[in-house]
């Protein structure tokens, strides 16, 4: 199986670790769209023109690959950072709205997953009470999870009454 295929396994769900698909770009890159990532410990998944998949690890290439020019979109990221030696990371996936991202011959383009996180809250009024949800974005609205140690954290909530008192409490729930 080559890389690009262990790749699409991963995104789909049948593979826990995606390969290392790595083109650090030479440093003559004719013809070739150069793309820089903004944060070292950053990993991007592009999907190409004709489908193909590019995984971009911002800790093999000191953030610089060369790939062919067209079209591309986003498919997720990943900014990791370590703190008091626990590890941190951010993971972004991207929905169908998002513009695609246009790649030249012969020019630089920088891309910078962000790590900014927006809290997108939304509540459902059924006959026997409220259903709370919410999600958490990026500014271009690509659904973030934030993990701890490798894994997902536990984001709890409170509702509370006019005077403070506790209505309902617990953890979220993902999916």
């Amino acid at each position: 199986m080559g890389a690009r295929e262990a790749l699409k396994k991963h995104l789909l769900g049948e593979a826990s670790q995606p390969p290392e698909i790595v083109t650090c770009a030479p440093e003559h890159t004719e013809g070739l769209a150069v793309v820089t990532i903004g944060r070292m410990r950053a990993r991007v998944t592009l999907a190409g023109p004709d489908g193909e998949l590019s995984l971009l690890n911002g800790a093999r290439c000191i953030s610089r690959w060369a790939l062919p020019p067209g079209s591309y979109r986003l498919r997720d990221s990943r900014v990791e950072t370590e703190q008091d030696g626990v590890w941190w990371f951010l993971s972004s996936s991207a929905g169908p709205g998002l513009k695609p991202i246009e790649l030249k011959a012969n020019s630089t383009t920088k891309l910078d997953p962000g790590v900014e996180i927006h809290f997108a809250p939304t509540v459902k009024r059924q006959a026997d009470g409220l259903i709370l949800a919410f999600g958490l974005q990026t500014a271009d609205q690509r659904g973030q999870a934030i993990f701890r140690d490798g894994q997902r954290i536990i984001i709890r909530y409170q509702l509370l009454d006019a005077d403070g008192g506790v209505l309902a409490e617990g953890p979220f729930k993902y999916g």
